[in-house]
């Protein structure tokens, strides 16, 4: 897994087996979970409540290409990906704020 922190409204990550990602945006109101690439695998959106120190919630699990638009209404939240199982290719995502 490689992470790009590209600015404060988007965080990408890749992953070519299984782990989570160490970006960890701070993210409310409007945003997007993009997955994208050509693999056979599982990614998760999940949810921190305690400032990272778990991530017990996930909002999402994705096994092909797709975009979720997420709406977080509380401050001081964080998200990762994680992949939570891999089979083969590259799991590219991208946590994004227009």
């Amino acid at each position: 897994m490689a992470g790009t922190a590209k600015s404060d409204r988007e965080i990408s990550d890749s992953f070519t087996g299984t782990g989570a990602s160490t970006n960890e945006p701070d993210i409310s109101g409007v945003f997007n979970f993009t997955v994208y690439g050509a693999f056979v695998g599982t990614v998760a959106l999940q949810k921190s409540v305690d400032d990272g120190v778990s991530f017990p919630i996930n909002v999402v699990s994705l096994t092909a290409p797709e975009c979720v638009l997420v709406t977080e209404t509380e401050k001081g939240v964080r998200f990762r990906a994680n992949c939570t199982a891999f089979t083969s290719g590259t799991i590219n995502t991208r946590i994004g704020k227009d």
